[in-house]
């Protein structure tokens, strides 16, 4: 598995199962892709502000930078 897939794998299961941002032990320096950097930084900002995690969620927490995100398509 490369980068790509791992950090892609990461973040799908978090859409999937919000649940499991709590158990995470990275940050967002540990994604080597800008796009899911700023998908991480949605999620991370949905928990410190203890909203669940969802794919409708990070795509409003997005807002106008879910074009650099790769837009709605790429979240699903």
């Amino acid at each position: 598995m490369n980068t790509y897939d791992a950090e892609v794998s990461v973040l799908g299961s978090i859409l999937i199962e919000g649940p499991l941002f709590a158990q995470l032990e990275i940050n967002e320096e540990y994604f080597v892709y800008e796009q899911h950097r700023i998908i991480f930084q949605a999620m991370q900002q949905a928990y410190e502000e203890r909203q669940a995690i969802d794919l409708v969620l990070v795509t409003a927490m997005l807002g106008e930078k879910v074009k650099a995100a790769g837009g709605v398509t790429y979240l699903t």
